[in-house]
């Protein structure tokens, strides 16, 4: 058994993906008999009654979710948490760090005490380099937090070899864990649907505009249905005005907003993050839900091994919009191709037992 510490403050936003993935891998590690600890910052207007209840998450006894107050209480709390986790409870100790920043700290409190496994979705020094910042506090940062851990948990293929080129003798193992998604988000319709859907932030990086422009001409409509930003004007310009934009829904009604489209609509651009470092949430929700996925085909998508996804040339509005039309041909509805959180789960349980003796 182990006895797992989650460094990270989950953020009040049940819509934000970082949320949704953190609260999940923590239940479903939980469900396996290991011992959990989850911290959340404590919104109750945001949370309701709590945020298993606002996945529709069943309480596991061996998770135990501590909901923190506003900074600086929240961020004492955080601390206090982690030195009583230390101090108490079974199993093996076992730190899954998604902040960097914070298994850094525990680090330089605790050395020692715990093994730590760095869960990366990124590679932050390389990301700094293309946005043309000083990437040295970045590599500082790695370093210091890759020095001390024992293992490195990549969100996928892209992200573990630019970390492997980039840190060569200096990285700890490394196993590729993809997201995932539930079984109770599978959707088969029966009737054919209306427009196409993408779900997701406005973000720089997710090439919009080839949606936008695709929206201009498209004889479907296309809906973006995600926080809104500062891109909005933008998108509204290249569409003219026919791209339509959409707030964010909650995470229950996912599963059959996507049911209703005709096909599901994953855009991405050809720097670093679209090329290599993603593992898109969304993409496991779209698998499931019923209707063809078009995708830009890059080689983070490629490395997925999923073959039905159809895909697009990255900033190809014309390329989309084959790839749209030609996925019609599909049958309604699409079987579905569901990883579920407990197979994830299994599979950091595996290397969690492998790396930390």
């Amino acid at each position: 058994m182990l006895n797992v510490f989650t460094l990270y403050r989950v953020p009040p936003d049940p819509t934000r993906a970082q949320a949704i993935q953190v609260v999940h891998s923590a239940h479903a590690l939980a469900r396996r008999g290991h011992h959990v600890w989850l911290l959340v910052d404590g919104d109750y207007t945001v949370w309701g009654a709590g945020p298993l209840e606002t996945y529709g998450l069943s309480w596991v006894p061996s998770l135990k979710v501590i909901r923190l107050g506003r900074n600086p209480l929240g961020s004492l709390q955080y601390r206090a948490a982690f030195l009583r986790w230390l101090r108490f409870g079974p199993g093996k100790k076992v730190v899954i760090a998604r902040s960097k920043r914070h298994a850094r700290e525990a680090l330089r409190w605790c050395s020692g005490r715990f093994h730590l496994v760095v869960e990366a979705h990124e590679v932050d020094s390389l990301l700094a380099v293309e946005r043309g910042e000083e990437e040295q506090r970045c590599r500082a940062l790695e370093r210091d937090v890759f020095m001390g851990a024992c293992g490195v948990l990549a969100n996928a293929p892209g992200t573990a070899h630019l970390l492997q080129q980039t840190w060569q003798e200096g990285l700890p193992p490394v196993r590729v864990v993809h997201n995932a998604t539930s079984a109770d988000r599978v959707r088969q319709p029966t009737e054919d649907g209306h427009g196409y859907v993408v779900m997701g932030s406005a973000l720089p990086g997710k090439d919009l505009a080839t949606v936008a422009r695709a929206a201009a001409v498209c004889s479907e409509p296309i809906s973006l249905i995600g926080p809104r930003g500062a891109l909005d004007g933008e998108l509204t310009r290249l569409s003219e005005g026919r791209l339509r934009l959409c707030p964010p829904i909650g995470y229950h009604a996912v599963p059959d907003r996507l049911a209703e489209a005709r096909a599901v609509i994953l855009p991405l651009g050809d720097g670093l993050f679209g090329e290599h470092i993603t593992s898109p949430l969304k993409l496991w929700d779209y698998l499931v839900c019923g209707r063809p996925v078009v995708a830009a085909d890059t080689q983070a998508i490629r490395n997925i091994g999923v073959e039905r996804i159809a895909r697009y040339s990255v900033g190809s509005a014309e390329g989309l919009l084959h790839a749209l039309s030609a996925s019609q041909e599909t049958s309604c509805p699409v079987p579905p191709y569901c990883r579920t959180w407990d197979v994830r789960a299994e599979e950091v349980e595996a290397f969690l037992t492998e790396v930390a003796p």
